[in-house]
């Protein structure tokens, strides 16, 4: 992967916005990982053109994966891409795509892992290990943009259990009015 840029204004920008994220989210991304995350949006800015993620050529990679099961090498860092901002920006998708969004979470997750090819200190290496961060600090965009939860109940409760999610925690406990605990294996609220 090549030099991230750090000083174009689009750049700076959207550093402030995935700043302002995690402060609300209650994470704090490595310098590598909140690079390759901006790098990583402002790709998809610019090939979304005109309409919904899922009119997006760049997104046909996810959905040939979706039909077939299989990923070329040379695609992996694209559905690895397309799972965290799906996962991320459009939880919704997935109930269109009739699978949940844990399914976006591990298959982001274990592409990028490949992708590390079992190296501990590479970009992919830190994109895996922290996706769900990653994906809670989309989230916490998207809801500071919209100013409502991007998850639905159900979606909420399958990603908090499936993942552990602080956000999925937290939209539980907004829509519950309870605060939720783990202990063992149990949830308690």
């Amino acid at each position: 992967m090549g030099h991230v840029m750090l000083h174009t204004p689009d750049t700076a920008l959207w550093h402030a916005l995935i700043g302002e994220a995690q402060a609300a989210a209650g994470h704090t991304l490595g310098t590598e990982t909140e690079g390759y995350l901006v790098t990583t949006l402002m790709r998809f800015m610019g090939n979304m053109g005109q309409g919904a993620p899922e009119h997006n050529s760049s997104m046909d990679l996810l959905d040939d994966f979706l039909d077939s099961g299989t990923i070329r090498y040379g695609n992996m860092q694209d559905v690895a891409d397309q799972c965290l901002l799906f996962a991320g920006l459009f939880p919704d998708y997935a109930g269109q795509k009739q699978v949940s969004i844990n399914y976006f979470v591990e298959l982001g997750q274990g592409t990028y892992a490949e992708l590390a090819a079992g190296q501990f200190d590479n970009v992919y290496a830190y994109m895996s290990r922290d996706f769900v961060k990653l994906m809670d600090i989309l989230q916490s965009l998207r809801e500071i943009d919209d100013g409502y939860s991007c998850l639905e109940p159900i979606q909420a409760h399958e990603l908090w259990a499936g993942t552990g999610s602080q956000n999925a925690k937290k939209t539980l406990e907004k829509i519950t009015g309870s605060t939720f605990i783990v202990h063992g294996t149990n949830s308690i609220h």
